[in-house]
């Protein structure tokens, strides 16, 4: 597995909203993305009265990010947390190195990544 941070200008970004929904995120449109700071470039924030419906919301959110010029590791959050393991809460800080489709790396693509 490759979990290199990518590097780019952000060209275009629209982030999720809504009430129960927060972007921590200092990017812009034309921001850089350097090798020299920390890769994590937004933090999601979703809240809801139970653990199904945030599970929901996430993914929702997850597919209202749109942020083009480098490549994020949006797809494979969705992946992550739509599994039955997330899902039924039937995991441990394991769970990449027990479940990763290494076969399949075209999962962690958005359809406007490939």
């Amino acid at each position: 597995m490759n979990s290199s941070p990518d590097t780019g200008i952000v060209s275009y970004m629209q982030l999720p909203e809504g009430d129960s929904v927060r972007n921590d995120t200092a990017l812009y449109e034309g921001y850089e993305v350097s090798v020299h700071y920390d890769p994590m470039v937004a933090k999601l924030i979703v809240h809801a009265k139970d653990r199904e419906t945030c599970i929901e919301r996430t993914l929702e959110a997850l597919d209202n990010y749109q942020i083009v010029g480098f490549k994020t590791t949006i797809p494979f959050c969705r992946l992550v947390i739509d599994s039955a393991p997330f899902r039924t809460g039937a995991y441990s800080t394991f769970y990449v190195k027990e479940h990763w489709p290494i076969s399949q790396p075209e999962h962690f693509l958005s359809s406007w990544q490939r």
